[in-house]
């Protein structure tokens, strides 16, 4: 027994000079509790929501056989849906199609899109149809292609979109194809 007692006398002792080891005029400070882990959201990005945008573009067209340089401009309006990884949505759009050697011509298009949310970035495709009409052509063109769009801010997006264009020409009215880059920006809300 008595053995034991001056073991514990003896750890007692240890200890008590280590907490005592900065001296009896400095006070030992409570430990402090560590912060909680708290799980980071992987996509803290919604893209749902309704958005206006504006839009400028430079491709190729082709009206009747005549093939030419085109410069596009326009705007548009959607709404998409977030669903977690998949976003879709769809958006109506006007453009304006203008080259050199052939006539210019306006386009007003509704398309469907889906794309995959990967956070601040949203790659998509989009298929649609768009009514095209300048001085003497009018007719329905199917158009196909993809983009991606990046939130800058809550509100703010940038994005690219390649777009294909062509008219079925079941009518025999002209024939007409297009494929342009556009740059895009919008503001969701």
């Amino acid at each position: 027994m008595t053995n034991l007692f001056a073991k514990s006398v003896a750890v007692f002792a240890l200890s008590a000079g280590a907490a005592l080891a900065g001296g009896l005029d400095t006070p030992v400070a409570p430990a402090t509790p560590a912060a909680p882990i708290v799980p980071v959201a992987q996509d803290a990005t919604d893209w749902t929501g309704f958005y206006l945008g504006a839009e400028i573009g430079t491709g190729n067209a082709e009206l009747d056989g005549v093939e030419d340089d085109v410069n596009s401009f326009g705007g548009f309006a959607g709404y998409m849906h977030d669903m977690g990884n998949i976003v879709v949505g769809g958006e109506l759009a006007y453009g304006r199609y203008s080259a050199d050697d052939a006539e210019d011509v306006d386009a007003t298009s509704l398309k469907a899109r889906v794309g995959y949310d990967l956070g601040t970035v949203l790659p998509y495709a989009f298929a649609g149809v768009a009514s095209v009409s300048g001085d003497d052509v009018t007719d329905s063109v199917t158009i196909y292609g993809v983009g991606a769009d990046m939130q800058v801010t809550d509100s703010i997006r940038v994005g690219a979109e390649y777009l294909i264009g062509e008219n079925d020409n079941f009518d025999d009215s002209f024939e007409f194809k297009v494929d342009t880059i556009s740059l895009r920006a919008a503001y969701s809300f």
